[in-house]
């Protein structure tokens, strides 16, 4: 009961018992209070106005909340690709950082000092995307050798230029820095029966070494190929043991330092277009100074220095390397 004696009438009980009241006690898209003597109609979050005479209406029109929302689609599609370049520019930097810890490791810098004093000026070094590149990623079809410690792929420059890019499983860490000097002293080798070093990568966690590509195999190849062939004249064995014979007298005595292969054989004999012999594959090489107080040799691309007053006997032997036609 309210003063007077009067009773209290619910409109939003009403309201709800008769659709006749809805018209009567009108709360269009809001919410129904009842209150001593009369009710409210209060709008829901997001509306505005009085619900009892016009309705609840929208904050915004149609077109406001269409430009709201494509106002936060586009600040949200803005937010994620500014985190995307981040997120690269911070990759790229990190990348960018490893490529040139490992160009360090490898001795990049000392190298990079030698060509500045054209010390080698016969050298291109190359980035592991240049020899992605030339070996289409390393496919497999560009593989023209394997063996226990690498793959050799047939590569195309940039210039066209055709090579042969060696890519070695693994490095010994100690050696790292050492891995250069080979890579020196191959650059002075100038030699027609020599296959020529190219140039290098040394941006990797294992260096590469590129070298000139020899179209027609190995010698192994062939003297023992599958295809049939009539016998191979004396001549033609005569003058490819010739030409292997000098590119080893020229790595024994014409060089600044003594080089020692270590591992003559038909296999690592390649054949030009014309059938020439050029000695390759020096992994297992070894170089010692002209007055051997020091002896050096490189094993699968690393170095290892041996002194001369290590061996028992205070002597190095002279090393003959023979190649047997089998």
């Amino acid at each position: 009961y309210l003063l007077n004696g009067c009773q209290d009438t619910d409109e939003c009980a009403l309201r709800k018992q008769d659709h006749k009241y809805e018209d009567l006690y009108p709360c269009r898209k809001g919410i129904c209070h009842n209150t001593p003597g009369s009710y409210l109609c209060k709008c829901k979050t997001g509306k505005r106005s009085d619900g009892t005479n016009f309705g609840c209406q929208s904050l915004h029109s149609p077109a406001q909340i269409l430009v709201i929302g494509l106002s936060v689609c586009v600040s949200a599609t803005v937010a994620m690709a500014l985190t995307c370049m981040l997120l690269m520019q911070f990759q790229r930097k990190r990348h960018k950082r490893e490529k040139d810890e490992y160009f360090k490791q490898n001795g990049g810098l000392k190298l990079y000092d030698e060509m500045r004093s054209r010390q080698v000026d016969t050298i291109r070094i190359l980035t592991e995307k240049e020899i992605k590149r030339a070996t289409d990623n390393y496919n497999e079809d560009r593989v023209i050798g394997c063996g226990g410690h690498g793959m050799v792929y047939r590569g195309t420059l940039d210039d066209e230029k055709e090579v042969a890019i060696k890519k070695s499983k693994a490095v010994n860490d100690d050696c790292r820095e050492e891995f250069v000097n080979e890579i020196i002293i191959l650059s002075q080798i100038n030699h027609r029966n020599i296959v020529r070093l190219l140039g290098c990568c040394l941006d990797v966690n294992v260096p590469m070494l590129v070298y000139e590509f020899v179209s027609h195999g190995t010698l192994s190849e062939f003297l023992h190929g599958a295809d049939p062939r009539s016998p191979i004249p004396f001549d033609l064995r005569l003058k490819i043991a010739t030409q292997s014979a000098e590119a080893l007298a020229y790595l024994h005595s014409s060089t600044s330092r003594t080089i020692l292969h270590g591992d003559v054989k038909s296999a690592n004999i390649l054949l030009d277009d014309q059938t020439n012999a050029k000695v390759a594959d020096f992994g297992a090489s070894a170089l010692k100074s002209m007055d051997e107080s020091e002896f050096i040799m490189f094993v699968h691309g690393t170095l290892r220095a041996l002194s001369a007053a290590a061996s028992p006997t205070k002597v190095m032997y002279t090393v003959l390397e023979w190649f047997f036609w089998s």
